[in-house]
């Protein structure tokens, strides 16, 4: 199975919890070096959700949370990346780039 994650930390990928269910091996890949298969060792996953961890050199600026404030009638501009299952074409998935707004 393929599906998409995002890099939260230098040793940790977060996936969808479907990517990665009832698999012993996984890898994963980068956009910029699409030839490097790196293994990859499920920390947790919970339903939704998986936590990947993965041994890499590089080190890279830890991933920003935080709440989306509710405001009446407000609207917060977001943007989302990823690769659907209807974007599959011989063999492999496209990626779609979603641009909306969270209501709240």
């Amino acid at each position: 199975m393929r599906g998409s994650g995002y890099r939260v930390t230098t040793d940790v990928v977060l996936t969808a919890g479907h990517v990665v269910a009832g698999h012993r091996a996984i890898h994963v890949r980068f956009p910029h070096d699409p030839e490097r298969k790196v293994p990859a060792r499920l920390l947790w996953e919970s339903g939704r959700i998986a936590a990947l961890h993965v041994d890499l050199d590089d080190e890279v600026e830890p991933a920003r949370y935080g709440f989306v404030e509710r405001r009446p009638g407000g609207r917060t501009p977001c943007e989302a990346v990823g690769f659907p299952l209807f974007k599959f074409r011989e063999s492999r998935r496209d990626s779609h780039h979603l641009v909306g707004s969270i209501n709240h």
